[in-house]
């Protein structure tokens, strides 16, 4: 729990940052509570709630410029049954909460440039290749440039 009260305060103190140079932040989220029950032949069933809160956020910097960042907590009721990557922060662990997006926008009139660390889609419509929605924390996307438009 200290390690997601100290996330939540580090990304409100970050927040708050583009508030004291008087640039509009556009703030965005997402918050799901569901149930799993996960069967596997052989081993024991798992089941339990699963919460996640997801705040991304925009800065506009002018003259076609924003940074974003996103901040992505979850806690379970059970180990095991997490979107995040167990192997960064653990098979037992029941919590977790990380600034795991984060980068700079440029938009110009026909094309949006990203970099920074984002989620990978491969194709217009993400038809090749498309990373899981519900992926939460660190590890589980990649640092890059991406263009679209």
């Amino acid at each position: 729990m200290k390690k997601v009260m100290t996330t939540l305060l580090a990304g409100l103190i970050l927040g708050m940052a583009p508030a004291a140079y008087a640039a509009p932040v556009k703030v965005t989220g997402e918050a799901t509570l569901k149930y799993e029950r996960d069967t596997v032949t052989g081993e024991p069933d798992q089941s339990g709630m699963i919460y996640s809160l997801k705040l991304m956020g925009e800065a506009d910097l002018g003259s076609g410029w924003s940074l974003y960042a996103r901040l992505g907590t979850q806690g379970l009721s059970h180990p095991g049954l997490g979107d995040f990557n167990t192997d960064f922060y653990g098979e037992d662990e029941e919590s977790m909460a990380a600034l795991d997006q984060f980068g700079l926008i440029f938009q110009d009139k026909a094309l949006t440039y990203k970099l920074g660390r984002q989620d990978v889609t491969v194709g217009t419509a993400a038809l090749l290749y498309c990373r899981d929605d519900a992926k939460i924390g660190q590890k589980a996307f990649v640092d890059g440039l991406s263009v679209t438009g």
